[in-house]
């Protein structure tokens, strides 16, 4: 599988993507719910399938870099 993988025979069929934001507490919340969502969709999806025609790879990330609370740098102390 490794040399299928080497040889990038998927690259047409793989997808990455990434977005490095800012966004408010209430929409971060939002965004955390839909991937939420996401993955047990994607999950009830896997377990449906009876055949294993596809090996695939999912990986879902949605990692906060600093709590609501925290002060950017420059950002005056109050």
């Amino acid at each position: 599988m490794l040399h299928r993988f080497e040889a990038r025979r998927t690259a047409a069929e793989a997808l990455f993507s990434f977005n490095l934001f800012a966004v408010s507490e209430e929409g971060y919340q939002q965004i955390r719910r839909l991937h939420l969502a996401y993955y047990d969709q994607a999950r009830a999806i896997i377990e449906q399938s009876r055949s294993a025609d596809r090996v695939v790879l999912m990986n879902l990330q949605l990692i906060p870099l600093r709590t609501p609370d925290e002060k950017l740098a420059g950002e005056p102390r109050t």
